[in-house]
């Protein structure tokens, strides 16, 4: 009885059995995980600007009491902070979830400001809310320097058309006052404006951290206004300090 022979073949299948597969690969899938757009404060950023364009509103007369205004509603003009309500929860990229009941909810002041505001200056209809585009012009580009009056007017149609490409809805504080969103996406952009535009940028660690950020994220945001042609001169403090901000303050 001859049984080698059969012990020998179970022992090679065995060991090939055994044997990993040949040239055997693991493919994994790698997700580029979208940047926190929603945590860059962009309140200093001006500062980061050699030549930043003049405060769009500022309080120079203490009694001036139209709209309500005060230090803290005239941000909506003067700081892009919109940024504040990009999400990537759910799968967004970095969506501005201006249609979020909260969101219009916290947003309700400065949306209410930035309403009235335009309407006192003849920028907004009182009736119909319609923008008009000629007196909008005016308004923000008085007693701008030549090169920002110039970059100004020239964005004044690309803000309307981005402003309409929101579809703004109402932002509603209760039952009773709802405002639309218009003129604060309107302020807003005006104010994405100011950064983008800069002809001259700063070359700090911390300015650059910050126009890092905000060229990362701006596409998400208003990409009808990204500057199209050449890209934004770097300067150190030492080859051109700020005319318009303290040397300090960077």
């Amino acid at each position: 009885m001859r049984v080698l022979p059969a012990i020998v073949l179970c022992i090679q299948l065995a060991v090939v059995l055994c044997e990993d597969p040949p040239n055997s690969t693991t493919t994994k899938t790698t997700t580029t995980k979208p940047p926190n757009c929603a945590g860059a404060n962009y309140e200093k950023i001006r500062r980061c600007c050699s030549e930043p364009p003049a405060i769009f509103i500022n309080i120079t007369n203490k009694k001036d009491k139209t709209c309500g205004i005060s230090a803290s509603n005239i941000k909506v003009f003067n700081t892009f902070i919109l940024n504040k309500q990009q999400s990537t929860k759910k799968g967004w990229q970095n969506t501005v979830l201006i249609n979020n009941t909260g969101v219009g909810r916290s947003l309700y002041p400065l949306a209410y400001f930035a309403d009235c505001w335009l309407r006192a200056k003849g920028v907004m209809n009182n009736e119909t809310r319609k923008i008009n585009p000629i007196e909008m012009q005016m308004h923000f580009s008085t007693n701008q320097s030549s090169y920002w009056s110039l970059y100004i007017v020239n964005a004044a149609s690309d803000c309307l058309n981005s402003v309409q490409d929101y579809s703004p809805p109402n932002f509603v504080k209760d039952k009773k006052s709802n405002v639309s969103s218009a003129a604060f996406l309107l302020a807003q952009c005006i104010a994405f404006v100011s950064i983008e535009y800069c002809e001259y940028r700063l070359n700090s660690s911390s300015c650059n951290k910050d126009y890092k950020m905000f060229d990362t994220c701006k596409k998400y945001v208003f990409p009808k206004l990204i500057k199209q042609d050449e890209s934004n001169k770097k300067l150190t403090a030492s080859e051109s300090a700020p005319r318009n901000v303290p040397e300090n303050t960077v």
